[in-house]
């Protein structure tokens, strides 16, 4: 039977969203084409504290705009400019207002009042049958930031908005055969990014990198092998560091009866290297967090 007492937390979310978007396109002189769009989206939040009967509500508007524009060059290829904004709300999870310990010196904390992050993005392209090359650049405002605070010899962590985020970078994509028994899909993402807080001053800036790899070897009609993997460079954050994550996933893959029949063998994470790790660091002591995620496995 659930007995309250002072550590308990009852509470219920309702989140109502209302949205509309209008686009048009149009295409001009055979090789152009252009588009333009506009959502407004109204979100209404409230959560109810069960136990004392408290409210939080949250009621917001937002217009987000998107333009694109394409030109067609020779050969099948395509040179494309677009500008979008859009918005990453925050998990419930991270709006009660709870605190958990983790250990003696090690507590998190909720945040009632985290808002959405705003990400203002423009991105040039050049697009080929299999490959595209692309220069981007992000602003993301009301950004929610990982805070750790100090009181005594205890860290609280604590999600905020706080400041702005900007990003450089450079992205290709690469997708096809590279001869018949060999097809191959990858991603690389060069950037250079800074954090501004409320004050006008960075706090860090910072290259980094991000990869994905898939390949895809046939061995014959019936039977295929996967290589593909992720890694992450290590990298800053407004407050963090956080250090580099990769893993590499193995497949094998047969079929029978005439294609009817796919049987699949799956080894996830075989170096069981896929975690989360990052590093505050304070006047007096730095707090580490380590979390090896339990991902390796056979399917």
């Amino acid at each position: 039977e659930w007995v309250e007492n002072e550590r308990s937390n009852a509470f219920t979310y309702t989140e109502e969203i209302v949205g509309g978007y209008i686009s048009m396109s149009k295409r001009f002189k055979e090789k152009n084409f252009f588009q333009i769009g506009l959502r407004l989206e109204d979100t209404k939040l409230e959560r109810i504290e069960l136990l004392d009967n408290s409210v939080i509500e949250q009621d917001y508007l937002n217009l987000f705009p998107s333009v694109y524009f394409s030109r067609d060059l020779k050969n099948g290829n395509s040179l494309s400019a677009n500008f979008s904004r859009k918005f990453r709300r925050p998990d419930f999870y991270f709006l009660n207002n709870y605190v958990i310990k983790l250990n003696d010196f090690s507590f998190e904390q909720g945040n009632p009042d985290l808002r959405p992050e705003f990400v203002n993005k423009l991105q040039v392209s050049f697009n080929q049958s299999n490959q595209t090359t692309a220069a981007y650049f992000h602003k993301t405002t009301n950004a929610i930031n990982p805070t750790y605070t100090l009181d005594g010899s205890v860290a609280f962590f604590q999600l905020k908005n706080i400041g702005e985020r900007t990003q450089y970078g450079i992205e290709y994509n690469r997708f096809g055969n590279i001869n018949k028994w060999w097809f191959i899909k990858g991603m690389v993402d060069v950037f250079y990014r800074y954090f501004t807080d409320d004050n006008g001053q960075n706090s860090f800036k910072t290259f980094a990198g991000y990869m994905t790899l898939s390949n895809t070897f046939k061995i014959n009609k019936t039977t295929s092998f996967d290589i593909s993997g992720e890694y992450e460079s290590p990298h800053k954050d407004a407050f963090i560091n956080k250090s580099y994550n990769y893993y590499i996933d193995l497949m094998l893959q047969k079929t029978f009866l005439d294609n009817q029949l796919t049987c699949r063998i799956y080894l996830i994470d075989d170096f069981h290297k896929w975690r989360h790790e990052d590093k505050r660091p304070f006047e007096t002591f730095e707090t580490n967090f380590n979390l090896r995620y339990r991902t390796r496995m056979l399917r």
